[in-house]
């Protein structure tokens, strides 16, 4: 938003995206993998590439933690 001209939208979008880290991390991280929530319903954990490529792709994984 900086970029385009419009700063009064960058803090609300940061602090969006930030929430929205956050929420992954709570309801998809496990300690060791990133899940698809839905793992809690079924009888496998869902514990894909997918899932940890988006992790890292999105910033919710942390550097330590993308090996």
């Amino acid at each position: 938003m900086r970029a385009v001209g419009r700063p009064s939208y960058t803090s609300e979008y940061e602090t969006r995206a930030e929430s929205l880290l956050e929420a992954v991390r709570k309801h998809s991280y496990d300690v060791q993998f990133f899940t698809d929530p839905t793992d809690a319903i079924a009888d496998d954990l869902a514990h894909s590439q997918h899932c940890q490529i988006f992790a890292v792709f999105s910033g919710a994984a942390r550097l330590e933690e993308r090996v």
